[in-house]
């Protein structure tokens, strides 16, 4: 189950990573660079840590709380996708998407 965790984690971290370099790639101004490549990591990472986190703040219940973490991470995948490829993008929705269905770790 440990395994399982670690895979989860390294999903939510490749998913904040990845849209932090694709929004630093989506533009060539340096102040829309700064403001996407530091805020679309920052929103991901407070949707996570209120609604969807093991230890949520405002926990949802399963079935929103899962909708939400899909739509993150196809979001999340879609960015993968514009800058590795289909086949990477692929890899990491099905490793994100597979740990999300899982029961979290107490």
């Amino acid at each position: 189950m440990m395994m399982l965790a670690i895979f989860a984690f390294l999903s939510e971290l490749v998913a904040a990573v990845g849209l932090g370099v694709w929004g630093w790639r989506s533009s060539s101004l340096l102040g829309l660079q700064l403001l996407a490549a530091l805020g679309l990591p920052l929103v991901f990472a407070v949707l996570w840590g209120l609604f969807v986190a093991p230890r949520a703040t405002l926990p949802l219940p399963s079935g929103p709380r899962l909708l939400l973490k899909a739509v993150l991470f196809l979001v999340a995948g879609a960015a993968l996708g514009t800058l590795a490829g289909r086949w990477p993008a692929l890899v990491f929705l099905l490793v994100a998407l597979g740990t999300s269905l899982l029961p979290d770790p107490a």
